[in-house]
């Protein structure tokens, strides 16, 4: 997939974000999100955050696409964040990245047996 056609790291994954190239990016977030149990589920979330707010349409869409692949993969979310952003992008002007938004929202829901809004509190009070 893109950069990782040959394989992928951790190492990797943190060059494509240095270059910043949107092309690449876009398939940070669907790497991470899909080996979150490898790479390090926090660090995975951590990722899909910082990428949900790019410029890029289809960065940001595919940033809440990885959140939701994490929630499947790993059967949690660590990060506040992480599901703050899913909350936020369903606002998103883009309807690439609402449609994503949908999906990782119903991914929460079907994996982690709980609304996006019960998930903000239970990680909202454990992080505090």
């Amino acid at each position: 997939m893109g950069p990782f056609l040959d394989g992928w790291s951790n190492e990797n994954v943190e060059a494509v974000l240095l270059r910043g190239d949107p092309e690449e990016l876009l398939c940070v977030p669907i790497v991470v999100g899909m080996y979150a149990p490898a790479c390090g589920a926090e660090w995975a979330e951590q990722v899909c955050v910082r990428l949900s707010s790019h410029p890029s349409l289809t960065v940001r869409g595919n940033a809440l696409l990885g959140i939701g692949h994490i929630a499947r993969t790993c059967l949690e979310l660590r990060d506040v964040r992480s599901v703050q952003a899913v909350q936020q992008g369903q606002h998103d002007p883009g309807p690439y990245v609402r449609g994503h938004s949908e999906d990782a929202k119903s991914d929460i829901e079907h994996f982690l047996k709980s609304g996006v809004s019960e998930q903000i509190s239970r990680l909202t009070r454990r992080q505090g």
